[in-house]
């Protein structure tokens, strides 16, 4: 076994689960946590990057965090997503207990008093020592590769999302339209982050295109569905993102022609 896989990677190998009946799963516990959260599952795409530990902003949504601490009892969302090791995680163990003023050592090496933690700690001691405080330089620095890194995405992550592009294709020829409309929908909502998060100009031009090419599915079931205000919409979305990369739109072919099997 990969010791690097997600411990939710395992988890869900487990319980044999697939994606379909991920969902199902995720249905059954919404339906006795919050009903609002029904239907509201990860798109195809965000599953698999799920399993392979790749998040956006270091952990999911709120609503998706919830859920997935109440589908896998006793594991935390940081423990889902952390290297498995085979065993359950322990649980937290509890605060230390101190007297009210006394202070005492947290492992960040900042010195706290009970009940009032130390905020923001200055990067330099006090005049008199003129020590620097070596714990706060280095989340300085921590804190520097994480806006340096931010918005940085992986090429198999690019790879992965051209592809949920041509299995939306292909899934119109068998699925009905408001299914794929619901799934579609969910995976531009994340790309839609991705897009505002991006630095890299060749990710960006990437991610467009498939922004494109789902706007132009969008396009296209609307259009089965017979709903022509919100198939004009969606003409007008893909055509601005198709401009972005060069592509010159005819009509509501545009990004979804060059998919559609």
């Amino acid at each position: 076994m990969d010791t690097q896989e997600p411990a939710l990677k395992a988890l869900i190998r487990d319980r044999h689960l697939t994606y379909e009946s991920f969902c199902r799963e995720w249905d059954r516990t919404a339906r006795g946590l919050d009903h609002h959260l029904v239907g509201k599952w990860p798109g195809r795409a965000q599953y698999y990057r799920w399993l392979r530990g790749e998040l956006v902003n270091g952990r999911p949504y709120p609503d998706a965090c919830r859920m997935l601490e109440a589908m896998f009892p006793g594991w935390s969302v940081e423990s889902l997503f952390a290297p498995y090791t085979g065993s359950t995680p322990e649980p937290p163990s509890e605060p230390p207990t101190v007297s009210a003023g006394e202070p005492y050592q947290i492992t960040s090496g900042i010195s706290v008093t009970s009940g009032i933690p130390e905020v923001d700690p200055p990067l330099v001691a006090p005049a008199s020592s003129g020590t620097p405080n070596l714990y706060q330089i280095e989340l300085l620095r921590q804190g520097m590769n994480d806006t340096l890194s931010h918005g940085a995405i992986s090429e198999a992550t690019l790879d992965d999302w051209e592809r949920t592009a041509i299995r939306y294709a292909r899934a119109t020829r068998d699925r009905p339209p408001i299914a794929l409309i619901g799934a579609i929908g969910r995976d531009l909502a994340e790309l839609k982050l991705l897009l505002s998060e991006q630095r890299s100009a060749s990710a960006l031009r990437r991610l467009t295109r498939v922004t494109a090419q789902l706007s132009g599915l969008m396009c296209l079931e609307f259009c089965l569905l017979d709903d022509g205000p919100a198939f004009q919409r969606w003409a007008r979305t893909a055509r601005l993102a198709a401009k972005y990369w060069h592509k010159k739109p005819t009509g509501i072919t545009t990004a979804a022609t060059c998919l559609r099997p």
